[in-house]
């Protein structure tokens, strides 16, 4: 096998594959442990740390601080974890580079390899990137049975790396030493780009530092509020002739009431609370802040806030999801495009050696197929001599090939009438005994509904048990709906009217007749 080459031209040394790179250690530039950027952070701290990243300098300190206000603040924590995961879950198909047998070959090596339960988890870590810019995942290369296949795509902390100082972009793998190129074939690195410009730059979170530097302020002023006007201030009352003992006993009872809610105290001595005015308007403040801080969060990270934050409307609720839709497809074909390049290139060229095409990985939702359309347009494009292919329509609608004659789906025979021996069926006959077949399969689909139905009679039951109102009655359905699984009901319900269509247009051609 020829000589293989990177993206870049540089040759693979296979024998650097099998060791471990990135490796962390107990001391020096590549340790766990985190210098805890955010105490004592402030906005002279925070200009100052995102000025020295930005000249690459301690970018060390930057991601660390990334690193830390995913950890402490919920509401990106939420945001940025829904994102990565929505995209981490999304179905993964691989398309070979051609139809000739060597390329459908490789696009099935390729998919066997994908099929493994720790997939999700390695893409989650990869999607580290949308937050810090870039993420840097170390591939653990497996040389059994005569082939190069990835064992473990095992993420590395981002702050063991550093871009080179000239351009920017190029990145180092740190070590005591200073610095070292990435091996080739070793790394998956993963530049997510939010904005134009620098990767160091493009991550999502550099916005959020400013947002949660702000609400940190307004969540530590809300605390010290609630702790000084949360109670009432307690005024304890003595006489003049008020002994010292006397006035003792008093201070112990205002200081005790606070937290034990019980005093006791002389006749001769008064105890008044006095409530802080306008406490709650003063309280909304610091509330109103933080949620509008929450809000700009989600604006971030998910590009709107009626998914996360607030109600609305249907109309504009499914605006805004298609908004949040807009942006998965954009990270779902960031990450395929890092996949295809650093991933499903060196795994086919160490295996079959370079090729000129490779088949590719697609990440992406689902598409809602309208299965009776489909089959409709099918049945008319056919009729009217258009040439459709098989695999093509089996594809669209989800119904894969049958593996033998004894996996084919059959109309059932029951209620047929044989022709004579020797003699043909006429046009009409044929049509007859198809539709008494299509008849029989909706009267088996009708006789699964009883089945289908129950758990959805019982359910609504239950719901106006429980209801002593139609409002309740109404709340209490839409809290049993999100336990019901609708996919079957859906299936059925499908496979009915698809049923239904065919037998309306056999009826139709058999009146023609």
């Amino acid at each position: 096998m020829p000589e293989i080459l990177d993206l870049y031209g540089n040759p693979v040394k296979k024998s650097l594959l099998r060791q471990e790179k990135a490796t962390p250690t107990m001391s020096g530039v590549r340790t766990i442990l985190n210098e805890h950027t955010s105490y004592g952070l402030d906005p002279y701290k925070l200009g100052q740390i995102l000025h020295e990243a930005d000249n690459g300098n301690h970018i060390d300190r930057y991601l660390g601080l990334a690193e830390e206000i995913e950890e402490k603040e919920s509401h990106y924590h939420s945001v940025l974890g829904t994102r990565k995961r929505s995209v981490s879950q999304l179905d993964i198909t691989v398309e070979p580079a051609g139809d000739d047998k060597e390329s459908i070959r490789h696009a099935e090596f390729i998919e066997s390899w994908l099929d493994r339960d720790c997939l999700e988890d390695e893409l989650v870590d990869i999607l580290d990137a949308i937050g810090k810019g870039f993420s840097a995942t170390e591939i653990m290369w497996e040389t059994s049975e005569s082939q190069w296949l990835p064992l473990e795509l095992k993420r590395r902390d981002p702050r063991w790396f550093k871009f080179d100082r000239h351009d920017g972009e190029t990145l180092y793998l740190r070590n005591n030493a200073g610095v070292e190129p990435l091996s080739p074939y070793k790394f998956i690195i993963h530049k997510h780009r939010a904005k134009s410009g620098l990767p160091i730059r493009g991550g999502v979170v550099r916005p959020v530092f400013w947002m949660y530097l702000f609400k940190n302020f307004s969540i530590k002023d809300w605390i010290t509020f609630a702790e000084a006007y949360g109670q009432p201030i307690r005024v304890g009352k003595y006489g003049s002739g008020a002994s010292e003992e006397d006035r003792r006993v008093l201070l112990r009872a205002v200081a005790n009431i606070g937290s034990d809610a019980a005093a006791i105290i002389p006749d001769s001595m008064e105890m008044e609370f006095i409530e802080a005015q306008n406490k709650s308007q003063t309280a909304d403040v610091f509330e109103k802040l933080c949620r509008y801080i929450d809000e700009q969060i989600s604006k971030i990270v998910l590009g709107q806030t009626m998914t996360t934050d607030n109600g609305s409307s249907r109309s504009q609720a499914d605006v805004h999801n298609e908004v949040k839709h807009d942006i998965e497809r954009s990270d779902a074909k960031q990450l395929a495009a890092t996949l295809n390049r650093q991933l499903v290139q060196p795994i086919i060229n160490l295996n079959f050696g370079a090729r000129a095409k490779y088949p590719r990985i697609r990440i992406g939702r689902s598409e809602n197929v309208d299965i009776e359309k489909v089959m409709n347009a099918a049945d008319k494009g056919v009729r009217f001599g258009m040439r459709i292919s098989e695999k093509g329509l089996r594809e669209k609608v989800g119904f894969s090939a049958p593996e033998s004659d004894d996996d084919t789906l059959r109309l059932p025979a029951s209620g047929q009438t044989a022709s004579p021996a020797g003699q043909e069926d006429t046009a009409a006959q044929q049509k007859h005994r198809h539709h008494d077949a299509i008849d029989d399969l909706a009267d088996t689909a009708a006789e699964d509904w009883e089945e289908t139905l129950n758990p959805f009679k019982a359910a609504v039951e239950k719901a106006a048990r429980e209801s002593s109102s139609y409002e309740e009655f109404q709340q209490r359905l839409l809290e049993i709906a999100g336990e019901l699984d609708l996919a079957d009901a859906a299936e059925q319900i499908a496979q009915v009217n698809f049923t239904g269509n065919i037998a309306g247009q056999v009826d139709y051609d058999i009146e023609e007749d």
